[in-house]
């Protein structure tokens, strides 16, 4: 799912009280969360669309109490957050003297996730710009340049996805604002009730995102 909540890899509830849970992550163990899509540029002179966020990879459900579960991840394993989309790039207008010219921003980049995020499609109505390019599991997606109309009117650039590159952007302003990058999901995520303290976390191998604690998860 895409769902603020999702998490891609979760324990389930359920457990006898007395269970002690042990999560290993080999060493060719990867846990990802989904990217976020790119979002739409604005069409002629209108704002950019905002990216979606990315999903979170590992969702924990149990508390036994104390230190009840153990999250053990191996040299070589992953556990990485969905990063999010990049937003829209704004479009542009310019009237001069009767004459008007119109460009549509460019679609943001999709975030980094498996699966990645798709890029966001340029926008309509103006001189065409690029569509958003899609993510990868680790890297985001480029953002899409604005169309041109003669030098005078050009449509702002849309953000880049996140991932190992660097974080979502945001899309360029020009007649209107550019569109809010997604934000990023979350490594592990705890369910209500769960703080840090119920987990023990050993990594030897790789940990993308940060943790959430006493959320909801689906």
């Amino acid at each position: 799912g895409s769902g603020a909540n999702d998490c891609s890899l979760r324990t389930g509830t359920g457990w006898d009280s007395n269970t002690d849970m042990f999560i290993d992550i080999g060493s060719s163990g990867k846990v990802y969360g989904k990217g976020g899509n790119g979002g739409a540029g604005g069409d002629y002179s209108y704002a950019g669309g905002d990216g979606q966020s990315g999903t979170h990879a590992l969702g924990i459900e149990y508390n036994g109490g104390g230190e009840a579960v153990t999250v053990n991840v191996r040299s070589g394993g992953l556990i990485s957050c969905g990063f999010g989309g990049g937003g829209g790039g704004s479009g542009d207008h310019q009237d001069d003297k009767g004459e008007e010219r119109h460009a549509n921003g460019g679609g943001g980049g999709g975030g980094a996730g498996s699966p990645a995020g798709s890029g966001g499609d340029q926008g309509e109505g103006g001189a065409g710009g690029q569509d958003g390019s899609a993510g990868s599991s680790d890297h985001g997606g480029d953002g899409g340049s604005g169309g041109n109309s003669d030098n005078q009117a050009i449509g702002a650039t849309g953000g880049d996805g996140g991932g190992v590159n660097g974080n979502p952007q945001n899309g360029g302003d020009k007649d209107s604002d550019g569109g809010e990058a997604g934000a990023n999901g979350a490594a592990i995520r705890g369910s209500e009730g769960i703080q840090g303290a119920n987990v023990h976390i050993i990594n030897n191998g790789t940990i993308r995102g940060g943790y959430q604690w006493n959320s909801e998860v689906t």
